[in-house]
C-alpha cells in the first residue's frame, strides 16, 4: 500500500519534472522550479546522474530509479516524497487580516461618543480586559 503511494507520488513529481508532458525528462528539458527544495535534495543523486549521462528516462524508468534510490534513503525523507503536493499550513502566510468595517466604525465612534464623550477614549479602550 506505501509502495503504491510512492509510486504515484514519484508520478506526480515525474509530471511536475516533465513539464512539456513529453513523457521523458533529460537534463535538459527537466523543470526543477516547481519541486521544492527538499524533494530536490532527495532525488539529487538521480538527477546528477541524469545530467552526467545525458540520458532520458520515461516514467517507469524513473520511478525504478527513484525506488531503488529510496531504499537508502531514511523513513523521513520517504515521508517527504509522500507528502509531495500537500499544503504545509505551518509554512504558509496567514491571509486572513481582519478589518473593522466603515459601517461598524461609525456604529462605534457614534456609540463611544455617546458614552464616553471621544473617540481618544476609544482609542484607549482595550478589549482584552475581562469586563
Amino acid at each position: 500500500m506505501v509502495d503504491e503511494r510512492l509510486r504515484n507520488k514519484l508520478a506526480d513529481i515525474f509530471d511536475v519534472l516533465d513539464p512539456e508532458y513529453t513523457g521523458f525528462i533529460s537534463a535538459d528539458t527537466v523543470d526543477i522550479q516547481k519541486v521544492p527544495t527538499e524533494i530536490l535534495k532527495i532525488l539529487q543523486p538521480l538527477l546528477v546522474e541524469l545530467e552526467s549521462f545525458n540520458e532520458k528516462l520515461d516514467l517507469q524508468e524513473f520511478i525504478e530509479s527513484a525506488l531503488t534510490l529510496l531504499e537508502s534513503r531514511n523513513v523521513i525523507e520517504k515521508n517527504e516524497i509522500l507528502q509531495f503536493g500537500r499544503i504545509r499550513w505551518q509554512e504558509k502566510e496567514p491571509s486572513f487580516t481582519p478589518q473593522i468595517s466603515q459601517r461598524s466604525a461609525k456604529l462605534a465612534n457614534k456609540y463611544f461618543s455617546r458614552k464616553h464623550g471621544s473617540l481618544d477614549q476609544l482609542q484607549r479602550f482595550h478589549f482584552n480586559e475581562k469586563i
